[in-house]
């Protein structure tokens, strides 16, 4: 019986070894990698970091406005594992037109990516900055906007990615087809109270919007490439901030008051940690019913006494889809800016979950000043 249970024991034994390798030859043996993405990209002349966008499979870059922009070599390019791609790393590539990169897997499988280069400008000015131009998302059985003409041409996003999951857009155009801006809500999110999530701030910026529900401060991923040194910025808006501000399990803060945000902060992240160069911030809660054009100067370099909105704030980016948090500190000013922040919400601090339902932020005709 001993003889015949020890038997038992090792056949039992041999066949679990016997299927734990198969199904590991199966997959990572026989089986050939299927993946056939672009990871990483840079060519010379390049100012800051791209956007990859592996949904729609575009990426775009900006390009020194000195360089020749006809002629650029690739100077890295990494795709999927046993993967290859047409154009490669080294190759020189005329990006005046947008250029399709078409990348294929071990498996055969390909996609064709569409990589625009853009001439950085000594006086750039920022697309649809006038708020103009929206297009429609579908997300499950809900329809909203974001700025912008559709997801591959546009360097804005919102919050709306986030808040509908919880309740209706709080960022929407707004005005006549003539003129179109924008409006952002602070509103109740009833659902989200039990998480301490049950305030959402009104929020458009420079940048893209990735849902991290383990930590949803981080979903907002702030910055597009840019390269120029403005004096100012000036923009339109109107605010009115909500009575009764509340935390985010929708308790009442007394004494407590909203305010808007309107900012914008340049940063060199051409190395780590990244530098802020210059900043340009306001923020208030005054009553603002009629249209008002203000204008703020950019402070370049460390600020003596700064503000609390003026400090540098560490950003979360994706890196190779990755997300980190990179730190940010004073530059001396005199760094050549690689990206832009543009920042707008509707209650200051939003991003804690905090403000007053029922404040509302226009803004329109945003302008950056040389």
């Amino acid at each position: 019986m001993e003889i015949q249970r020890f038997k038992n024991i090792y056949r039992a034994a041999i066949f679990g070894m016997l299927v734990s390798l198969g199904s590991c030859i199966s997959e990572y043996h026989f089986g050939k990698y299927d993946q056939a993405k672009i990871l990483s990209l840079s060519v010379e002349n390049q100012v800051g970091s791209i956007n990859i966008d592996h949904e729609a499979l575009m990426i775009t870059l900006l390009i020194d406005e000195s360089a020749d922009i006809q002629n650029l070599k690739i100077n890295t390019l990494e795709v999927s594992s046993f993967a290859s791609v047409i154009p490669a790393q080294g190759d020189i590539v005329d990006f005046s037109n947008p250029v399709s990169f078409t990348v294929v897997a071990e498996n055969g499988n390909s996609q064709v990516y569409t990589v625009i280069a853009k001439r950085s400008q000594a006086e750039i000015q920022l697309n649809n900055a006038n708020f103009q131009d929206w297009y429609e998302v579908t997300s499950g059985s809900k329809k909203y906007y974001e700025p912008g003409k559709s997801k591959e041409e546009t360097l804005w996003g919102t919050g709306n990615p986030g808040v509908v999951t919880l309740g209706a857009p709080n960022v929407n155009p707004s005005g006549s087809a003539e003129n179109v801006f924008a409006l952002l809500k602070t509103v109740e999110l009833a659902l989200g109270k039990l998480l301490g999530q049950g305030i959402g701030a009104g929020s458009m910026f420079t940048g893209f919007f990735k849902l991290n529900l383990s930590n949803p401060i981080s979903s907002a991923k702030f910055g597009v490439p840019y390269s120029a040194r403005p004096n100012a910025f000036s923009i339109k808006y109107k605010y009115s901030p909500g009575p009764i501000v509340k935390d985010g399990k929708l308790n009442i803060l007394p004494n407590a008051k909203d305010s808007c945000d309107i900012g914008i902060i340049l940063t060199d992240r051409s190395s780590e940690p990244y530098k802020q160069v210059a900043v340009a911030w306001f923020r208030s809660g005054e009553n603002i019913t009629e249209w008002k054009t203000i204008t703020l100067d950019f402070k370049y370099g460390a600020i003596s006494s700064p503000a609390s909105y003026e400090r540098p704030k560490d950003v979360y980016i994706l890196d190779n889809g990755k997300e980190r948090l990179v730190p940010v500190v004073y530059g001396t000013g005199n760094e050549k800016p690689t990206h832009i922040s543009v920042v707008f919400a509707s209650s200051h601090r939003g991003d804690f979950f905090e403000g007053a339902p029922g404040s509302e932020l226009y803004v329109d005709d945003l302008e950056l000043i040389y």
